[in-house]
């Protein structure tokens, strides 16, 4: 039974009265008024694929906290219920109808291998297992986009990679990498997480919102001081209209404001100092050993995390970015002639969105798309020094399509007019820019 309003939901998985399930993750649907008519019959028709997808009582596990925490701590940034702002539902809700779509058009296309996915998503529950899954589908339904035979999970039947995509002359075989934030950062994330579900459970009578530091790991004294300062303070926010802050170590705020979110409201969580970089390397020899005398495979590497956002690679350019990934790549591509190359992808929600980008040079190619809505993924694609240009040319391609995939999905899942038809807002697309090195 669907309750009248998210609030409401709120406060019954808040008693404990309700299960976290898809109904849950996508809130009062009927009340969305950012959704059209359309995009609320895809919500309901993505609540049913996916619970049969992932099976009964699975989001619930994953996404509550249990005695060690949640099992896929990220998970509560991507539901339009958690949302921090009700401006960054419609964001969330088609990242939640970009998995669903990837997920069943491979359902649709009765690709082989598909159940082994499903099998090792439902009973392997970690942050790890669900964006491999979740790449592997992406991956697959891109190539299907264009036109390719696909094949989730071939090394079963022992060739390399977990995505085989084949085009007459080009078989190109995928390793999935995922690559994701250390163990301290990720303790540091896990907890931070829990905290921000805290503050969003905190609903007194007048609207407020949270603006600054929130802690990642804290001890057994300080986490019951946090939790109950911040209660206090949400209640005297409201109470008196006036913001009441928190202060935290090393000099660090956060600030609770009446009314509504305002424009450029940023919540920060703790910086962990660590040599990805050296992580990564580490992770692409190992990957490369792995799949030696295995054929031709490419690596793709998803990063969903693992670069800290605040480390100086992520400020880079693309172009900077292309010399440093070859730089950091080029060891393992000598080492292991098997490799056809190396892709290095990430995603990240962004307003404004920047214009495309494409940056190019003899190491590789890498490119900035912007995807719907206030999405953008950057990818590198790193040749090794005999360049397969047929392979090469058709990872780019999957790249490039990815912008226009979802609605070529939709369409397969027999919903017409795409992304917009979903929205009662358009989503636009900036003109392209072109950078080079």
């Amino acid at each position: 039974m669907q309750l009248a309003s998210d609030q409401e939901i709120m406060s019954a998985l808040g008693h404990g009265e309700r299960e976290f399930g898809w109904d849950e993750w996508f809130g009062d649907v009927d009340g969305a008024d950012y959704l059209t008519d359309r995009g609320k019959q895809v919500a309901r028709q993505a609540i049913a694929d996916l619970t049969q997808f992932f099976g009964d009582g699975w989001l619930s596990r994953a996404i509550e906290p249990g005695p060690d925490g949640q099992a896929i701590p990220i998970l509560g940034r991507f539901a339009p219920l958690l949302a921090l702002a009700p401006a960054q539902r419609p964001r969330l809700y088609i990242e939640s109808i970009r998995w669903w779509a990837s997920l069943q058009t491979m359902v649709g296309g009765d690709v082989g291998g598909l159940a082994a996915v499903r099998r090792n998503a439902r009973r392997n529950l970690t942050t790890h297992r669900l964006v491999h899954s979740l790449t592997q589908a992406r991956l697959a339904s891109i190539g299907m986009s264009l036109g390719a035979h696909v094949e989730l999970e071939p090394g079963a039947s022992g060739s390399p990679g977990d995505v085989l995509l084949s085009w007459p002359g080009h078989d190109v075989f995928f390793e999935v990498v995922t690559f994701g934030p250390d163990d301290l950062s990720g303790m540091q994330d896990k907890h931070h997480d829990q905290h921000f579900l805290h503050l969003l459970s905190l609903r007194p009578t007048e609207p407020i919102y949270w603006e600054g530091d929130i802690p990642g790991f804290l001890n057994k004294t300080d986490e019951p001081i946090w939790i109950q300062a911040t209660t206090d303070a949400a209640t005297r926010c409201a109470q008196t209209g006036e913001p009441v802050e928190i202060p935290g170590a090393d000099g660090t705020c956060l600030v609770v404001r009446p009314g509504t979110v305002a424009p450029g409201t940023a919540i920060r969580g703790p910086y962990v100092e660590t040599d990805d970089g050296a992580r990564l390397a580490r992770r692409l020899d190992r990957k490369g050993a792995q799949t030696r005398g295995a054929g031709t495979a490419w690596i793709w590497v998803e990063d969903y995390g693992g670069i800290h956002p605040l480390s100086d690679f992520t400020g880079m350019a693309i172009d900077a970015k292309l010399r440093a990934l070859a730089d950091l790549a080029s060891p393992v591509l000598a080492d292991r002639p098997h490799l056809a190359g190396i892709t290095w992808s990430a995603a990240q929600w962004r307003s404004p969105v920047p214009p495309d980008a494409r940056a190019e040079d003899l190491t590789g190619v890498a490119l900035q798309r912007a995807l719907p809505m206030e999405r953008v993924r950057q990818t590198i694609v790193l040749n090794r020094r005999l360049i397969l240009p047929g392979q090469t040319a058709k990872v780019l391609q999957i790249c490039d399509a990815e912008p226009s995939w979802l609605d070529w999905a939709l369409a397969q899942l027999g919903i017409p007019g795409g992304v917009n038809a979903l929205l009662t807002q358009q989503t636009t697309k900036p003109k392209s820019r072109l950078w080079v090195p």
